[in-house]
């Protein structure tokens, strides 16, 4: 039987440049510590997990919405661009579940290289504020609370992670260990492949991408990063997707530029709109 390694730099692997917390607890960093190597083939593993990979993607999946079902669920993404060395965008969003799936709140900012958008959402409205030049746009629409439909809560209980699976490989799983309990592993893949991908105005090769993800011993998923890299004759391109799970979870704060959107918008004709 192939021996696993311990691994102690999972919070330096998912942590990257977002500033955000490494993933622990479902809320707090964490101190990394060499876990305990299991004996046994299999003790502990992650559903659809083996030593030398992943026996089943969709075991795996069905596991991590099971460790979800009957509670809230946050879901924190974050998105960056970096284009010949220079950061042209970013993005950081948070949708929150409720637990019996009614109501989804989302709060989000992005920041292309000519401005920044911000938009919050809860089960009565939307409202977003476009910022460029010193300007602010507000726009508002009115919503009602009614329940996702299941396929749509299916994908944003996954955010993208089924699809990334299936296509890793050279996929390998490392313990981890912390003060805390369950244990927890570290899956690494790869791809490399000459993929034609339309990002900005010029097709570009994707020629490699590297997924890193951290799945608890009961198939939860607590969080994943992935990297891309791809180019053309003149531009070299990392596009960098983080995305963090918590259970157990209150709305998004409202942010305190709603207020000012209220008002602005308070006479204009608004619209129903779905989640």
């Amino acid at each position: 039987m192939r021996t696993l390694v311990p691994v102690v730099l999972v919070t330096v692997v998912l942590a990257g440049c977002s500033g955000l917390p490494a993933i622990g607890s479902d809320s707090d960093p964490v101190t990394v510590t060499p876990a305990q190597v299991p004996t046994d083939e299999g003790e502990g593993l992650p559903p659809g997990v083996t030593e030398s990979g992943i026996s089943s993607v969709q075991t795996l999946i069905d596991a991590h919405r099971e460790a979800l079902a009957n509670r809230s669920v946050a879901i924190n993404s974050t998105y960056r661009i970096v284009v010949n060395n220079r950061t042209v965008g970013r993005s950081n969003t948070t949708i929150r579940i409720a637990s019996d799936r009614m109501a989804v709140s989302t709060v989000s900012k992005h920041t292309p290289s000519n401005g920044t958008r911000e938009m919050w959402t809860n089960e009565t409205g939307f409202y977003s504020n476009s910022t460029q030049n010193g300007t602010n746009t507000y726009r508002h629409y009115n919503g009602t609370r009614e329940s996702l439909p299941q396929e749509r809560s299916n994908r944003r209980l996954t955010m993208g992670i089924k699809s990334l699976l299936q296509k890793a490989s050279n996929v390998s799983v490392e313990p981890i260990l912390d003060d805390g309990s369950p244990d927890r592993y570290l899956l690494q893949g790869t791809r490399q492949n000459d993929e034609q991908s339309g990002f900005s105005s010029a097709y570009m090769t994707i020629q490699e991408s590297n997924l890193s993800a951290v799945i608890d011993e009961h198939g939860f998923i607590r969080g994943y990063e992935y990297e891309r890299r791809q180019r053309n004759e003149t531009t070299t391109a990392k596009i960098v997707t983080t995305v963090r799970f918590h259970r157990d979870t209150t709305p998004p704060k409202r942010p305190a530029w709603i207020d000012e959107a209220a008002r602005a918008t308070e006479n204009e004709t608004t619209e129903r709109y779905r989640q």
